[in-house]
């Protein structure tokens, strides 16, 4: 990503982004995230994280939602920039996930997004 605003996103804006089945998600003031799995942890420093982070828990929104309530107090190429790496790092999923979420949770803990992971079985 160049930080282009003109650049087209990595993700479908009409998706609604949520933290992968593997993490168990906490927020530490003043403006540290903790995603935790069953073997590993990860901390997301700054108030860009923590924003993202309080959002997509609350569920729902769409990233175009999401970018727009936003917008109010991060430039715009920030908020991608936070979407991408979430979504890089697969701390979120753009799609929705498998029926059976420990299935899913299996998958996205051995770093294979459950959608793909449920295509390759397919076929």
């Amino acid at each position: 990503m160049t930080g282009n605003s003109s650049d087209p996103s990595p993700f479908n804006d009409k998706d609604i982004p949520r933290f992968a089945p593997n993490f168990s998600v906490f927020l530490v003031p003043p403006d540290v995230v903790c995603l935790y799995s069953e073997d590993r942890k990860f901390l997301l420093h700054g108030e860009l994280y923590w924003a993202l982070a309080s959002a997509i828990a609350k569920g729902g929104k769409s990233f175009a939602a999401l970018r727009r309530e936003l917008e109010k107090t991060f430039p715009r190429e920030a908020i991608e920039h936070g979407f991408k790496r979430l979504i890089d790092s697969r701390y979120i999923l753009t799609k929705p996930i498998i029926e059976n979420e420990a299935v899913a949770a299996y998958w996205a803990s051995l770093g294979l997004a459950p959608e793909i992971a449920e295509r390759n079985l397919q076929s």
